[in-house]
């Protein structure tokens, strides 16, 4: 799809302004082309089902920040007129929050989490909310409030999770950059499986106001995107101080020059040492895992030839004991959302009502009953195919 000369399939932040610059698109027109490639792509055709409400407000919106600009000739802020995709875990006022759970649909917050407003004060427009498995609490991209989101790149696989519907969305162009959460991979997992780039910041560095908790001193918001720097200019808005998380006076300990963008430099890994943890690679007879490992090693090479010192390979004796040992998701998850549920004026006060009213995705189960973990795990394996997908772009096959 193109609006008149503009290409809007992986048009980055930069073009995108240029764009506005030239007087070749609105952001009205980016709003209205994004609604229609959702109602194409994710609500038919292959149905990727990445969505749970888009934002009515958009429209106006853009035509504010149109008319803004058209009048004075300068942008509102960094993000002018780009349309953002929000993971459901974040709340907003304009649209309700679910955090991907039915008990949730219909819920409204009295206050925006403090990342969406930092990009609105941005000039970003929330285009809409996101799936994500229910309170972020997996790997995958089953909810209870829509249920399954698939893999643009291979609609029989799963997108990662828990930010499954930011990294589906983002890779098949719904929206021009993403916002997801990470407690431990919740960026990560989504953006490697769906061939995006997303970083999992310091937690307190981004504010957790109005964001559904995990493990709360672990958690926290960030970029997902198409391109290291979309990934900073994100980062240069939602990043800093917020009185009301304590954990961002992290941000007070943190020394940067500036702007992130100004740490895109081209030497900027010579001299870097990057330990490599072979033992923690996939078997090489696993034919799901050689072709990660070959993506893994081409990207080592690249590192190497920028200038980093490879130290291949790194042990760790009982990394695996240390992992299990120091995890805290089944200590201390269900406290900290117990407290999320008792601060907002929500259908429900705690976990144990969720789990009494059965109002969650069945694959969740693990979260409440341990017992039933390896049922689920073979479960999610039968249902999704595993995790890797075909390394080519989104709108060629679409």
């Amino acid at each position: 799809m193109t609006i008149d000369n503009f290409e809007p399939e992986e048009a980055t932040i930069a073009q995108i302004h240029r764009g506005f610059e030239s007087g070749t698109i609105t952001s009205r027109d980016l709003v209205e082309h994004y609604h229609q490639r959702i109602d194409a792509y994710d609500q038919n055709g292959p149905e990727l089902n990445s969505i749970i409400e888009i934002n009515n407000a958009a429209v106006d919106r853009a035509e504010e920040l149109d008319k803004k600009f058209s009048e004075e000739g300068e942008f509102t802020g960094p993000l002018h007129g780009i349309p953002v995709l929000v993971k459901d875990a974040l709340e907003t006022t304009d649209m309700p929050t679910t955090f991907g759970s039915d008990a949730f649909k219909g819920y409204m917050a009295e206050k925006d989490a403090e990342v969406i407003q930092r990009l609105r004060e941005a000039g970003a427009i929330i285009l809409a909310k996101t799936n994500l498995p229910d309170w972020a609490t997996s790997w995958f991209g089953f909810s209870s409030v829509i249920g399954r989101t698939k893999n643009p790149y291979d609609l029989d696989r799963d997108p990662g999770g828990s930010s499954s519907g930011t990294g589906a969305a983002i890779a098949a162009n719904l929206g021009a950059v993403g916002i997801g959460t990470d407690c431990g991979g919740s960026i990560r997992v989504p953006a490697s499986f769906d061939n995006l780039v997303g970083i999992r910041m310091t937690p307190g560095l981004i504010s957790r106001s109005g964001v559904n908790p995990l493990v709360s001193h672990q958690d926290t918001a960030g970029p997902m995107t198409r391109s290291v720097r979309e990934t900073a200019q994100l980062l240069d808005v939602i990043v800093g101080y917020d009185e009301e998380d304590k954990l961002s006076a992290n941000n007070e300990l943190t020394e940067i020059d500036g702007s992130y963008l100004n740490h895109l430099k081209a030497d900027a890994l010579n001299g870097a040492r990057i330990g490599v943890l072979r033992g923690s690679f996939g078997d090489e007879n696993n034919p799901d895992a050689a072709p990660v490992n070959t993506v893994i090693d081409d990207a080592i090479v690249t590192m190497r030839n920028s200038g980093a010192v490879i130290v291949d390979p790194v042990d760790i004796p009982r990394l695996a004991d240390y992992l299990e040992e120091t995890m805290l998701y089944i200590l201390q998850s269900k406290r900290d959302l117990d407290e999320f549920l008792g601060e907002i004026d929500g259908p429900v006060d705690s976990v144990d009502e969720l789990y009494e009213n059965g109002e969650y995705h069945e694959l969740l189960i693990c979260s409440l009953d341990l017992r039933r973990m390896d049922q689920m795990i073979s479960k999610i394996i039968q249902n999704t195919g595993g995790g890797s997908m075909h390394n080519k772009r989104f709108n060629k096959r679409f």
